[in-house]
């Protein structure tokens, strides 16, 4: 005949209490070790493998060093030759729609060409200088900024110029006339508070020591 099985006392499930507590105390301890190592290495990774790709990159610059600093011009000069077929294309399109917007785009697109080229010339010079000296970089950064934010401006007034065209939208109208008639205040504006911005954040790193 089988022993019946004694119960346990309060004290003993006490102690069994205690020591589940503790086992499973010490396995979360355990688990929580391996996943901020896990962490670690993890980002270690993500570190070396940014460090390895901006050597590189270093390196690269260093040696085609004289074709970088004309890359710019190079890419300009690429992209205008682009821009002009697309308006070829256009215009050779245009000839069976006889389409008045059409037309619009292409000659918007032709009259504008020196700025669009000196724009990229300007965008691509900015790059190669944050690549070579991104400590110093900051100095420039609004006034690059600013004056992408201003083309973006330019652009939305010409297209809502476009669109006035189609809808009549006295709001439309309005906007166009404001873009327009105020490029320059919107590009100094943004010139004000970029470089106000960059000044925070120097302060702010020079108070952390960086």
């Amino acid at each position: 005949m089988a022993k019946k099985k004694r119960p346990k006392t309060d004290k003993e499930w006490e102690d069994w209490g205690e020591q589940f507590g503790e086992t499973m105390e010490k396995r979360g301890k355990d688990f929580a070790e391996e996943v901020e190592g896990i962490g670690d290495r993890i980002c270690s990774g993500f570190r070396e493998r940014r460090r390895v790709r901006w050597e590189h990159r270093e390196a690269r610059m260093h040696f085609f060093w004289p074709l970088g600093l004309i890359w710019p011009i190079i890419t300009s000069v690429f992209g205008i030759i682009v821009l002009l077929i697309g308006i070829f294309f256009l215009d050779w399109i245009n000839m069976h729609l006889n389409s008045g917007f059409i037309l619009s785009v292409s000659s918007f697109l032709f009259a504008n060409i020196p700025i669009f080229f000196g724009l990229s010339i300007l965008f691509g010079y900015a790059r190669f200088l944050r690549r070579m000296a991104p400590k110093a970089y900051w100095i420039i950064a609004p006034i690059i900024n600013s004056t992408g934010i201003t083309f973006f401006f330019w652009i939305a007034a010409w297209a809502l110029s476009m669109i006035n065209r189609v809808v009549k939208s006295a709001l439309a109208d309005n906007i166009f006339v404001f873009l327009s008639t105020n490029l320059l205040e919107i590009f100094l504006v943004f010139v004000v508070l970029g470089y106000i911005i960059a000044i925070f954040w120097w302060m702010v790193k020079m108070t952390k020591g960086e």
